[in-house]
């Protein structure tokens, strides 16, 4: 996947299909849906538990949250999952994340999972399952 990621020049992003899911526009309902989500992903065995992580997100549509909203909402959530898991505490990094998770929402789609560039390398967003 990485190699793809680095070679592949005309895509925006390589990402490792975690999770793709049905979301509403409003701001109420998210917190409750990633949980029920990140349940049947087990983080621990994507992000070890000495490495950084963050959560970003990018959103086309109009919603009554933002993309920072779904970023800090979905950072949280991965963090309560893995600590109550594994009883390890993730910590988050804006700067420099071992792992990012991306996240990408069309109007009322949502897909996440591992960013394996981390980088927008063109133009087109690649899904790998």
């Amino acid at each position: 996947m990485a190699k793809v990621a680095y070679k592949a020049k005309t895509t925006s992003r390589t990402i490792q299909l975690l999770s793709e899911i049905a979301i509403s526009k409003g701001k109420k309902d998210m917190e409750k849906l990633f949980e029920k989500t990140c349940d049947k992903i087990k983080f621990s065995n994507i992000i070890e538990k000495n490495y950084t992580f963050k959560v970003e997100c990018e959103r086309n549509g109009e919603h009554e949250f933002t993309s920072f909203d779904v970023e800090m909402t979905l950072g949280k959530v991965i963090i309560d999952n893995v600590e109550r898991s594994d009883g390890c505490k993730l910590k988050a990094s804006m700067d420099n994340p071992a792992v990012k998770v991306f996240v990408y929402i069309i109007d009322d789609a949502c897909i996440f999972g591992i960013d394996y560039c981390g980088f927008d390398t063109s133009k087109e967003i690649i899904i790998f399952s």
